[in-house]
């Protein structure tokens, strides 16, 4: 990440609304959490905001939302989220790719065949989401940084999370911002548009899923070529992020979109990269003339949470020099805590 862009990830704040407005316009279909309605977002700051001072997590699930700020123009270029406790008070679905196999003994054939099952497998799970860089930002690891940054968090909340994560990645979508999967499978159960059925699961949740698809299997080989072809396969934009997760040790498990049938991937939490071997450490105030590398180094502070990418030095086991100006971005000071991860 360049220096000179100085960058900085923070919690999402009130007067935010009309820049997320303004990515949300960017992200084409498929970002069912980044509808572009102003109602949504108000309420999902508002909830991100209470979720901030709440001094510990609601039952029910609670939403950090991070958001990436150019602070030399102070545009917002980025942002991603973690929702936890997903599917407890409105259900959430996935399809689960899975084989079936029928034997006849008095034939002498068995067959085996893919099958595609609705499930509600990630309720109570923390999903990862919301994840969006504005295209002119898309370089020097930034999107990387913003995607890591949830996992530092992660890492110094850990009593807020669940013991698995997961993330839905889009799935495939041709030029027309059509998806082949809902067109030639979910269309004939919901007779809405991809676009339209995309924006209500966003705003107001996936029940209608509930009450209009059937409840039993479909047998992948019954469908058309085309929405066989899209299952598990990514967005175009989106194999980067793909790469990052994987590289933070998810995994894909068969389990898909109900809508787009892109893949999701899932971990263990306390066996991701980052989280398991970012360290907390105590800041010193760096020596100009001191050998540095890249850190990612989060304040471990709530409800001002920020994450900065800088120069900085380990020193023994538990502390790290910081430069005064980024421990003033950082809202950090000499003596205070802060967590660190290789970058």
């Amino acid at each position: 990440m360049s220096k000179a862009l100085s960058l900085i990830i923070r919690s999402v704040a009130l007067d935010d609304l009309d820049a997320l407005m303004d990515l949300s316009r960017m992200t084409g279909a498929g970002m069912t959490n980044m509808p572009v309605d102003e109602d949504y977002w108000r309420g999902r700051i508002k909830q991100a905001v209470a979720s901030a001072h709440r001094c510990s997590p609601d039952p029910d699930g609670d939403l950090y939302y991070l958001v990436l700020e150019d602070a030399d123009t102070e545009a917002i270029v980025g942002s991603c989220a973690i929702f936890t406790r997903v599917g407890v008070n409105k259900p959430f679905y996935n399809y689960k790719l899975s084989t079936l196999t029928s034997s006849s003994a008095r034939l002498g054939v068995t067959k085996t065949a893919p099958i595609l099952s609705l499930v509600n497998d990630f309720t109570g799970k923390t999903e990862l989401g919301s994840l969006f860089v504005h295209p002119d930002y898309r370089r020097d690891g930034i999107g990387r940084a913003l995607s890591r940054s949830r996992f530092l968090f992660i890492a110094d909340f850990r009593d807020r999370i669940d013991d698995e994560i997961f993330a839905e990645l889009r799935g495939w979508i041709d030029e027309n911002g059509e998806s082949p999967f809902w067109k030639h499978m979910v269309s004939k159960f919901i007779d809405v548009d991809f676009a339209e059925a995309d924006r209500i699961s966003g705003i107001e949740g996936s029940q209608f899923i509930s009450d209009m698809m059937p409840k039993y299997p479909v047998y992948v080989d019954l469908l058309h070529p085309a929405a066989v072809e899209v299952i598990g396969k990514l967005h175009d934009n989106t194999h980067g992020a793909r790469r990052i997760l994987e590289k933070e040790g998810l995994t894909y498990n068969g389990y898909v979109d109900i809508f787009d049938a892109g893949p999701a991937v899932s971990a263990p939490t306390d066996r991701i990269e980052t989280v398991s071997s970012s360290e907390l450490r105590q800041v010193v105030t760096l020596d100009l003339t001191a050998v540095t590398e890249r850190l990612l180094i989060s304040n471990v502070q709530l409800p001002e949470y920020r994450v900065l990418v800088c120069d900085a030095q380990r020193i023994g086991d538990d502390e790290v020099a910081i430069c005064a100006a980024d421990q003033q971005t950082l809202g950090i000071s000499a003596g205070s805590a802060v967590r660190i991860a290789q970058f």
